[in-house]
């Protein structure tokens, strides 16, 4: 019950203006005592999923695309090299929108007869100057991001049927797989449900790292991949659940 309470106090904030709600607001919505959305507040607030302001809180917003592609550089470059590793000639890959799949695209293979779709901006574009064979999803613009979102975007990929699929996420948060974007979830799920193979790229550092809404459990996919710095603790917990495959460092 509670976590579904928090779940909600999530959603609420998302949905609210300048994604920031007083206490007295949640507890009316919810129909709770003030003191229990406090608790709750704060609780949310040690995981890092909002921050506390002056009688309430505020969603924690995710950061944009720019801002994003200054973070773990090297991390992304040894996972893209493994993500373009395991595209095979004459297949049909999707590529989600994300600076840690973008950096893949320096390394994809092209005129194989691979199709690529994707709903990032960042991707299609690297990629039709590449005169590669690319579909953009469309959909609602999402400028801090570069992505395409909304029920257009699903709409296209129920479209389709992905032999391999690369997506990723904000952080690996017992074993949940989760993501700061609320309209990121329905695109992740819908993709999961359309491909032969699911992977998920994240950086070591996200391991760990909690965020407001979960895309799947990590047993649902096929497989993570993950950078070189994964340590061999981490590497076993989540191999539990489903095969990791750690990028070769870059010499």
């Amino acid at each position: 019950m509670k976590i579904t309470r928090q779940n909600r106090i999530l959603s609420l904030l998302n949905n609210s203006e300048n994604k920031t709600l007083s206490t007295e607001k949640i507890a009316k919505a919810l129909n709770v005592s003030s003191m229990t959305i406090r608790r709750d507040l704060n609780e949310l607030s040690e995981k890092k999923l909002l921050s506390r302001t002056y009688g309430g809180a505020s969603l924690i917003v995710e950061q944009s695309t720019n801002e994003k592609n200054h973070i773990q550089k090297k991390a992304k470059i040894e996972i893209g090299v493994a993500i373009a590793s395991l595209i095979e000639e004459n297949t049909t890959v999707y590529l989600d929108a994300g600076t840690t799949v973008a950096a893949a695209c320096q390394f994809l293979p092209l005129n194989i007869g691979v199709q690529y779709i994707t709903n990032s901006d960042l991707v299609f574009r690297y990629l039709v100057d590449k005169n590669a064979y690319v579909t953009l999803t469309g959909g609602t613009y999402n400028k801090s991001s570069n992505q395409f979102i909304g029920s257009v975007t699903v709409q296209c990929i129920q479209n389709f049927f992905f032999d391999k699929a690369f997506i990723g996420i904000n952080g690996i948060f017992h074993d949940e797989a989760v993501t700061s974007n609320f309209s990121d979830v329905n695109i992740k799920k819908t993709v999961l449900a359309h491909s032969k193979e699911t992977f998920i790229a994240i950086d070591s550092s996200k391991i760990g790292k909690p965020n407001p809404y979960i895309f799947s459990n990590i047993k649902n996919v096929d497989g993570i991949i993950v950078d070189s710095k994964l340590n061999s603790y981490q590497k076993s917990i989540l191999g539990k659940q489903t095969k990791v495959i750690r990028a070769k460092a870059l010499t």
